[in-house]
């Protein structure tokens, strides 16, 4: 008489072909989970070297100004370079955890 709890050879193809199925379906949602997750981290690492460079010419701008305004152009520089760069990495630790991504 043969035991209820061994599966045959057929049932147990059945069982790994669809684990296989499965486990083939979750590694492509991964990889396009990361992708996705390194084009937002690449994107944001540009808009802070763009942040960078404005408050660094704002500055620079102050260099070549006399008097009062030249600490405007000077002070609206680190206000806009540090700043942006703030912002930017807060929005992206927000879409990350939005996401799930840590």
């Amino acid at each position: 008489m043969r035991d209820r709890l061994t599966m045959d050879d057929d049932a147990r193809t059945r069982r790994r072909d669809r684990y296989a199925v499965i486990g083939e379906r979750n590694r492509i949602a991964e990889m396009g989970a990361r992708r996705v997750m390194w084009r937002d981290l690449a994107v944001s690492a540009l808009m802070c070297m763009v942040w960078c460079l404005a408050g660094l010419a704002l500055i620079g701008m102050a260099l070549h100004v006399i008097g009062e305004v030249g600490w405007v152009w000077f002070w609206g520089g680190l206000l806009i370079g540090n700043g942006g760069i703030i912002l930017t990495l807060a929005r992206l630790y927000r879409r990350g955890t939005d996401r799930g991504d840590w």
